[in-house]
């Protein structure tokens, strides 16, 4: 039996004890178990209870391509809401692979909400580092103006 298989189980047992619940009318009807937001099947996620911000951390911190900072901002989103605002346009330039941890912190957050710890963290440590390099920025002085350059 392979992770994936371990996985799927441990989703299914999961899934049913979350959704299906003994006093549903009909749960003999309920014969496919599917998965909430299209997560992936083969999810990089090592166990159901492991946080997709904790397993991705690091990458999300390098930043750098435009991949990793969109998942940067979907965090930061996550965990700031209105002060960090995301267009999920961002979405269409990602590939398969930062689709799948985007879908995983997704379904992670819709899970949890703000009671993980892990995107507490993350999500705070990306605003500090995200602050540092903007003021790191070099800046440019036009008349009265002072504007700070773009990367």
């Amino acid at each position: 039996m392979d992770i994936n298989s371990i996985n799927d189980i441990a989703y299914d047992e999961w899934f049913r004890k979350e959704f299906i619940k003994a006093d549903t009318p009909n749960k003999k009807e309920v014969t496919r178990v599917t998965r909430p937001l299209n997560l992936p099947k083969n999810s990089k996620m090592n166990t159901i209870t492991e946080s997709p911000f904790l397993h991705h951390r690091e990458l999300i911190l390098q930043g750098g391509s435009y991949a990793v900072e969109s998942l940067g901002s979907l965090v930061l989103n996550l965990y700031y809401g209105k002060a960090f605002p995301f267009d999920c346009s961002e979405f269409r330039g990602l590939d398969k692979h930062n689709y799948s941890i985007a879908l995983e912190m997704i379904n992670s957050y819709y899970r949890n909400g703000k009671n993980d710890e892990e995107l507490i963290k993350l999500a705070g440590d990306l605003k500090e580092f995200r602050k540092a390099r903007d003021e790191a920025r070099p800046t440019i002085r036009i008349g009265h103006e002072t504007f700070r350059t773009v990367r």
